[in-house]
């Protein structure tokens, strides 16, 4: 009878080796094109150039990529520019120039606070993420605290605990989301690492960190 079993085993249906296909290529083709969008897209700041100081035409060739290299010059360059007093003092002055034009400031001021929560070590916003109930009270989802809640909002709320604003992540974008007020009692701690959290939510909620190891 063991034979037989084992025999048996061996047989797959069309669907099942057809999911076994997209399991193996389907996280390899979409890697190749995030690489290759980035790489095309990083590529389109050489046009920015005069035409004559292009590399293609001082080379006589183009080469793919050379804008995501250039690009990455650039920002480890700007990091050093500014990360010295000339540097911080020109960035003060440019915040200040900024602070002064209608609406462009909103934006501004606002993509650099979200940029300043993610990439700095020094703020504690996105950095510990939470179990908070939504969208309904009988339903958890993971959240991250992105600060307190303004005065003119906790205004119009209970005086009953502390309000905390929480960022919550949409699957599989997690950088579109919701924004919501919550008393900080009614959230729950999580053993997640900022980065645990944001593939577990990118992956629909399949990967596990006790079991996948990335």
């Amino acid at each position: 009878m063991k034979p037989n079993n084992r025999k048996k085993n061996r047989k797959y249906s069309i669907k099942q080796l057809l999911f076994a296909g997209l399991i193996v290529w389907l996280p390899i083709v979409t890697s190749i094109w995030v690489i290759s969008y980035i790489v095309s897209m990083t590529d389109s700041l050489i046009n920015l150039l005069p035409r004559a100081y292009r590399p293609e035409q001082l080379l006589g060739f183009q080469i793919p990529g050379l804008g995501l290299i250039i690009a990455i010059i650039v920002l480890l360059a700007t990091g050093l520019f500014t990360a010295n007093v000339i540097g911080k003092n020109i960035i003060k002055l440019w915040d200040n120039v900024f602070s002064k034009i209608p609406f462009i400031k909103s934006i501004y001021f606002g993509v650099k606070k979200v940029s300043e929560s993610i990439f700095s070590d020094s703020r504690e916003s996105f950095k510990n993420p939470i179990l908070v109930q939504f969208p309904h009270p009988n339903s958890w989802t993971i959240g991250f605290i992105t600060g307190s809640t303004p005065s003119s909002v906790s205004e119009d709320m209970d005086n009953e605990g502390n309000y905390i604003a929480v960022y919550i992540p949409t699957t599989p974008n997690p950088t579109s989301g919701y924004i919501v007020f919550v008393k900080e009692s009614d959230t729950r701690e999580i053993d997640f690492s900022a980065e645990e959290a944001l593939k577990y939510v990118v992956s629909f909620g399949i990967m596990n960190k006790e079991k996948d190891q990335l």
